[in-house]
């Protein structure tokens, strides 16, 4: 590896560094919960982020999913929001960390989660996999106008609607 390389790699490494330091210094300035309802918090590090400030929240000690749907939204029950908004970043609701940028949809936002159907799949257990309720199957069924709802195939597409 060249000396220029090496210097390369190690000033990014050093940029990273230094804006996950900021990140860090930022969340123990703050004082815990001192949030306004319905309003995230915005972080003036992140340029990259695809979204407007205003759905950017970043992630402090002790935050959880419920505690930021209850700060965000006024109900907890809408994490799964989040949760799902989120999937790119996180695989389940315990890898939120402290730093995380992650994107909060705005309150009248209608979600959505692709999911290809696997063998063994059925909508009840879909059911219970989004929704943690089997009974809640015919609204998959609905949702992607299935004529037999008892009918799904591996390989197959659905959406799945993330419930508010």
């Amino acid at each position: 590896m060249s000396s220029q390389n090496r210097t390369g790699g190690i000033v990014g490494l050093c940029v990273v560094l230094a804006a996950l330091s900021a990140v860090c210094v930022g969340c123990a300035d703050r004082p815990a919960r001192s949030r306004q309802a319905g309003e995230p918090e915005i972080s003036a590090i992140d340029i990259s982020a695809p979204f407007s400030d205003k759905n950017i929240y970043t992630v402090c000690e002790g935050d959880t999913l419920y505690s930021i749907a209850r700060d965000v939204y006024g109900q907890t029950e809408r994490w799964q929001l989040l949760f799902y908004a989120n999937r790119d970043l996180i695989d389940t609701p315990e890898d939120l960390a402290p730093g995380m940028k992650i994107y909060v949809p705005s309150k009248d936002t209608t979600l959505t989660y692709e999911h290809t159907v696997a063998e063994g799949d059925t909508l009840s257990k879909l059911a219970l996999k989004f929704y943690s309720d089997r009974s809640k199957a015919g609204i998959i069924a609905d949702y992607n106008n299935l004529k037999d709802p008892d009918y799904i195939t591996p390989g197959q597409r659905l959406t799945i609607p993330i419930l508010r």
